[in-house]
C-alpha cells in the first residue's frame, strides 16, 4: 500500500527544513540553524518521492521521534530545537554504524496537512570539474575537490518518512 498517492507525490512541497551534521569522528552532533525560506526544492523533493518508493515503517511504542514530531505541529515554534534533539539522538544510535553526514529533517506537504521527512546523506569527497573555453578553440577542464555536498543518488542517503 503506498503511503502518498502518485498526484499527492508530485505536489510535495518542503515549508521548512534544516540539517545537522553526524558522524562518528564526533562526539556531539553539531547543530546548525533552519534554511528559511526552504532551498534547492526541487533537489530535495527528489530525493524525498525516491525514498517514498521504499519501505514504509513505523515507530515503535513511545517512540521519542515520534512524540518529537508531533510536538513540532502543536508547537511550530520549537521546530530548531526539537531537530536538533532528533538529531543528537539519531548521533547517538548510529555512532559507531553510521558515517560522517548530515541529517535532514523536512517538514512537508502533500495538500493534506503536514508531514515529515528525515533523510541521512553521507558526506562523500567529490572532483567537480568546469570546463573553460578558450579562444583558440581548444578546452579546458578545470578540477576542483569538494568534501561538503550531497549528491542524488539514494545509495548515499538512509530515509525515513512519516
Amino acid at each position: 500500500m503506498a503511503f502518498l498517492t502518485d498526484e499527492e507525490k508530485e505536489n510535495l512541497t518542503i515549508e521548512r527544513m534544516i540539517f545537522h551534521i553526524v558522524g562518528p569522528d564526533m562526539d556531539e552532533p553539531q547543530i546548525l540553524d533552519e534554511i528559511s525560506p526552504p532551498e534547492h526544492d526541487d533537489f530535495f523533493l527528489g530525493r524525498i518521492r525516491t525514498a517514498l518508493r521504499g519501505n514504509l515503517f513505523e515507530f515503535r511504542e513511545k517512540s521519542p521521534t515520534e512524540a518529537n514530531l508531533k510536538r513540532i505541529l502543536a508547537e511550530p515554534a520549537v521546530f530548531q530545537e526539537v531537530s536538533g534533539d532528533i538529531a543528537r539522538d539519531f548521533h547517538r544510535q548510529h555512532i559507531t554504524s553510521a558515517s560522517n553526514g548530515v541529517f535532514f529533517l523536512f517538514q512537508i506537504s502533500a495538500g493534506r496537512g503536514s508531514l515529515f521527512a528525515l533523510i541521512k546523506y553521507d558526506i562523500d569527497d567529490v572532483v567537480h570539474y568546469k570546463i573553460e573555453a578558450r579562444s583558440s578553440g581548444h578546452h579546458k577542464a578545470k578540477l576542483q575537490h569538494l568534501n561538503e555536498n550531497f549528491v542524488k543518488k539514494p545509495e548515499g542517503a538512509m530515509a525515513e518518512s512519516g
